[in-house]
């Protein structure tokens, strides 16, 4: 009875989860190196220097499903992730995996066993940005097994999802619209914000995922989904004696998601095909030093996404919230990493 109705709140989950948004160097610093920005003197570069930055959030991807018989709500069993990055100019590289020895990311007795990790790539010039990252994630569990399981109390096993996996490809391309506002201070560090400055940030965004319960046989799921979104937002930055910040800011969407469903029948696939519309919104906000050298900061967020699907009572919804701290240096790039970025002109 137990596997008949996991294998059902697996299936329902897959089948409406369309909006599911759903991770040789010189020790020498050359202060010569530095350039500000004339003649406005709002932002400080470090074009011949190397980033590096350690991040460490509970950014973690969660779901859920309201129909009118209920609500399933679906989470890995991760609670903090570890963020490397490394950047130069105007290119970001990153990668996010949740280590076992973090407190949270080791009870799968109780919540199951996942898995997973992401990478990133970010390119941020002086008007227009753009982001790409792609991601994998197996193992859920659902995180209000009492709705359906009576018996159940704090410590007992949550119902476990295994092999449901999702696979997923995000990415956004924008302009900022203020010059005096620096995309590289914000996001990479690779840059200072000296003077406060804000700007309105219009962009695009898409979002790929696979949603699939592995398990296989009848009555299981996959959906493939494509969200494309249009956004509109406002990031401002404080800067206090040229290193110390507050910033924040906020983002609105709308755009429409695209669903191809498969159902494994003993017959063969069933395949369906739907189209909703869908919003999204996000508030950002965060405070740091950044030094020539030295950087350190932290922020947070909270965002979502909401559609109803076409043809269903079901409405599908997906949270992101989190808090993140980082830190990090500056040093001389290589020679030959200076070397092959002089040769590219943009």
């Amino acid at each position: 009875m137990i596997q008949r109705q996991c294998r059902w709140l697996v299936a329902s989950a897959i089948g409406v989860c369309a909006s599911f948004g759903c991770m040789g160097i010189s020790p020498v610093h050359a202060q010569s190196d530095t350039a500000i920005h004339e003649p406005r003197k709002y932002i400080a570069s470090y074009p011949n220097d190397l980033t590096y930055k350690m991040m460490v959030n509970d950014y973690v991807d969660g779901f859920q499903v309201r129909t009118p018989t209920g609500t399933i709500a679906l989470m890995p069993n991760v609670s903090t992730i570890l963020k490397p990055s490394i950047n130069f100019r105007f290119v970001t590289l990153s990668y996010s995996f949740a280590p076992k020895f973090f407190p949270g990311n080791n009870d799968d007795a109780t919540k199951g066993s996942t898995g997973g990790f992401s990478f990133g790539f970010g390119f941020n010039f002086r008007h227009w940005f753009q982001t790409i990252n792609a991601a994998t994630t197996h193992g859920y569990y659902l995180t209000n097994t009492r709705d359906y399981n009576p018996l159940w109390k704090p410590g007992d096993p949550y119902v476990q999802f295994p092999q449901l996996r999702i696979t997923q490809l995000e990415g956004s391309i924008g302009y900022s619209t203020n010059s005096r506002f620096s995309m590289s201070a914000f996001a990479s560090q690779t840059e200072r914000q000296t003077r406060s400055a804000g700007t309105f940030r219009p962009h695009l965004s898409y979002h790929i995922y696979r949603v699939e319960d592995q398990s296989g046989g009848v009555g299981t799921q996959a959906s493939n989904n494509y969200e494309f979104m249009a956004n509109a937002g406002y990031h401002h930055t404080f800067v206090t004696r040229g290193r110390w910040y507050v910033s924040g800011g906020s983002t609105v969407g709308a755009g429409v998601v695209l669903t191809r469903l498969t159902t494994r029948t003993a017959s063969g696939d069933i395949i369906t095909h739907s189209q909703s519309p869908a919003m999204r919104w996000e508030l950002r906000a965060g405070l740091g030093y950044n030094g020539p050298i030295l950087f350190a900061g932290a922020s947070g967020f909270t965002a979502a996404a909401i559609f109803q699907q076409e043809n269903t009572t079901a409405v599908n919804s997906q949270h992101r919230s989190g808090f993140e701290v980082f830190a990090g240096f500056r040093m001389i790039a290589p020679e030959f990493v200076r070397n092959l970025f002089n040769r590219i002109k943009l």
